[in-house]
């Protein structure tokens, strides 16, 4: 009994030190892979208090019940927080996409489950008790998982904003983001991509409005390809002020005050970033020193062009 209460100790911390890993890795943060492993924890957890709550005895049957448990909890956790971040880039909004991941997840998740739990409870028939002792303990703590799968999964992803491994090896920002784009200054080019991830990126058409002057608006953008133009009409005459190009800022006079100053014309098919203040929050909570450096170019930026607006004003 020593023996097999020191090896389910020893193995239960590789097998979550192992876990954690891999759903850090993931999903590119050590406080999110934390999150995303309590979905595996608290059935193992309450496993060993239904051990203690019924008085069944830790013996080589049961002790399997753990590991059984935990690989298809992991299993199921890595397939919903991956389908959720897929959701998430391809609707911009999380709480969308914790719904459309859960229909999507749902049904196949509960089936197998279901299928499984009907399986060990067959060994109830079985004339030895630590069969049968096997079988129920093995379904009640897949049941449990699948419950906290389809309420504590869900309730994590619609409070954060997931960036995967696989999102930033596949990101496409151009050459040398963190020196071409000012607001990147001072990151590395892993930062950028993260931060990029946590906006939102958009393909603009030749020909379209960005911006209309006298809109509101809480958002502003980085140009990551090609150009726009921002102007302004004046009794019936179009003023035009200003190009943008990569790594200028549009829009950042709305992040502030609400409401746009000029409209902004798509010149050629181009891309870009665009973010708000509900983004910057999430990266200050997810991604401090990424935070950190982007509003203290954010200011730099905005301070250089006060200064160049007074200066033309002169």
């Amino acid at each position: 009994m020593d023996d097999i209460t020191r090896g389910m100790l020893s193995s239960s911390v590789t097998a979550f030190g192992t876990i954690y890993l891999t759903l850090a890795l993931l999903l590119t943060s050590f406080r999110v892979g934390l999150y995303a492993l309590l979905p595996n924890l608290v059935p193992v957890a309450i496993y060993y208090g239904a051990l203690g709550l019924t008085g069944t005895p830790l013996n080589l049957s049961t002790s399997l019940i753990r590991a059984i448990t935990l690989g298809i909890a992991v299993d199921d956790t890595v397939h919903y927080f991956s389908r959720f971040a897929l959701e998430a880039r391809r609707l911009g909004d999380e709480r969308r996409a914790t719904l459309s991941t859960l229909r999507s997840v749902i049904r196949p998740v509960t089936f197998t489950t279901l299928g499984l739990c009907l399986g060990f409870l067959a060994l109830t028939a079985s004339e030895l008790r630590s069969q049968v002792e096997f079988g129920i303990l093995s379904a009640f703590t897949m049941a449990v998982a699948l419950l906290l799968e389809l309420t504590l999964s869900p309730t994590i992803c619609a409070s954060i904003r997931l960036v995967t491994l696989w999102d930033l090896l596949t990101l496409d920002l151009g050459h040398e983001p963190q020196r071409t784009i000012p607001l990147f200054e001072g990151l590395t080019k892993r930062q950028a991509r993260i931060f990029a991830l946590m906006s939102t990126s958009i393909q603009l058409p030749a020909g379209q409005r960005l911006i209309a002057e006298g809109d509101k608006g809480g958002e502003m953008y980085i140009v990551i390809d090609d150009e726009l133009v921002a102007s302004i009409d004046r009794k019936g005459k179009r003023v035009e002020f200003t190009r943008m190009k990569r790594g200028d800022l549009v829009g950042e006079i709305a992040l502030f005050n609400e409401v746009r100053s000029a409209d902004v014309d798509v010149i050629q098919d181009a891309r870009v970033l665009r973010f708000g203040d509900a983004d910057l929050l999430r990266m200050h909570l997810r991604y401090p020193q990424i935070a950190a450096s982007v509003y203290a170019n954010l200011n730099r930026i905005l301070a250089k062009r006060v200064k160049n607006t007074l200066e033309t004003l002169r």
